[in-house]
């Protein structure tokens, strides 16, 4: 558990306020929020997909089953009439009761169910948590908050009034649930922040301007033409990570078909290797992930569908094929690794065009610096043939 609540939150979350947390990667943020809450009731945990939200679901489920809660998941992996029984039953009088003490959910079925699902009331919600509070803030309009807040009671509307609002009632007639963000990337700047209403906010982070990740991160790059990159690569897989568990971060589902079958023509054969991308179906991409787990796969090549939250034991080493567009995706794709307390390494693959951006934005944000990784042609000059027998087939 990240030492900064650790230390001011031993019991339940500190009263009266709304709570922000920043902490590395993989330093164990879910369970900071899930041992806590589980000592209450009437929660709702949003995430901002489907596999966040199971993942997550999964973790309080096993742990509120122990301390008999029940817990419901709504993020579309069952169909919305499944979800509807599970959440709401009508009783012979005609009254409707739950018996879900907490809902992990994504924004869009959360909205779907207050608007559609008779019976279903939030007038008793105490927690709402916000895991991957950054890409709920960038990518979601907070239509959804408005309706969350009609749903639990609050006056419509008080996005400009809001904490006069608090203010002007008393903690006994306050109709309010507490708000507790967490991310490892989650922004320090008020104004983005108070999109989500927060009140009296209470800042948790482990630096006020630096991204930190953990000390048992080995970080590298490499600088290399965007013509040898597959072969730099295999070479690494080969001659330096051998039989680690690997997994590589591309930018777009072409290029995680592309590189995973070239990957396949340069690689010996008991080197296995997968890939995955967004357009997978749920159940493949559970499948792998638990192959990948099991060391059935060495090698996963993907796309950001799994840069944030998803928690893999015993990943080695995270390559980025691709630069990330920007410091925060960079800090959730390599913080596959390095987790709780386990050695990780990442290198990051730098084209030279790019390596004044790249040298910038790490200087900017991170208080560490990268290594570099020199690899020369003569290294992997013995694959060349194959490699462009390979890129032949795929051009």
């Amino acid at each position: 558990i990240p030492y900064l609540i650790q230390q001011n939150q031993s019991h339940s979350p500190i009263p009266l306020a709304d709570i922000c947390v920043s902490s590395p990667t993989g330093s164990g943020k879910t369970l900071t929020y899930v041992i806590p809450l589980l000592q209450c009731i009437r929660i709702i945990i949003l995430l901002p997909v489907q596999d966040l939200a199971e993942q997550v679901y999964h973790v309080v489920n096993q742990i509120g089953h122990k301390l008999q809660l029940k817990t419901a998941l709504l993020a579309g992996q069952q169909s919305f009439e499944d979800e509807q029984k599970i959440l709401v039953k009508q009783q012979l009088n005609g009254s409707w009761t739950s018996s879900i003490d907490i809902i992990v959910c994504t924004p869009g079925r959360l909205v779907e169910h207050v608007s559609r699902t008779s019976g279903f009331s939030l007038i008793h919600l105490r927690y709402l948590v916000i895991d991957e509070a950054d890409r709920i803030i960038d990518e979601f309009k907070q239509d959804w908050l408005n309706i969350l807040d009609n749903a639990v009671g609050l006056p419509s509307p008080l996005k400009n009034n809001f904490q006069a609002y608090m203010l002007s009632q008393s903690s006994s007639n306050r109709k309010i649930y507490q708000k507790l963000l967490f991310s490892a990337t989650l922004t320090h700047i008020p104004e983005i922040l108070q999109q989500l209403n927060l009140f009296h906010l209470v800042l948790f982070s482990s630096s006020s301007t630096s991204i930190i990740m953990p000390s048992t991160l080995r970080e590298n790059f490499i600088i290399c033409s965007i013509t040898y990159k597959p072969l730099i690569i295999a070479y690494l897989i080969q001659n330096q990570l051998h039989s680690e568990r690997i997994m590589i971060f591309v930018h777009s589902k072409k290029d995680v078909d592309r590189l995973s079958s070239l990957r396949k023509l340069l690689l010996p054969d008991n080197i296995k290797v997968s890939h995955i991308s967004r357009k997978l179906p749920s159940k493949k991409i559970q499948t792998r992930l638990n192959m990948f787990e099991l060391g059935q796969i060495q090698i996963l090549v993907c796309s950001d569908v799994l840069a944030r939250g998803i928690d893999i034991p015993n990943i080695d080493c995270v390559i980025l094929y691709d630069l990330p567009k920007n410091i925060r995706t960079y800090t959730h794709r390599i913080g596959r690794t390095a987790r709780a307390g386990k050695f990780g390494r990442s290198i990051t693959m730098v084209e030279k065009e790019r390596l004044i951006i790249f040298r910038t934005t790490i200087k900017t944000y991170r208080r560490n610096k990268l290594k570099p990784l020199n690899i020369r042609r003569e290294n992997f000059s013995f694959m060349l043939n194959d490699y462009q027998k390979a890129s032949e087939i795929f051009s």
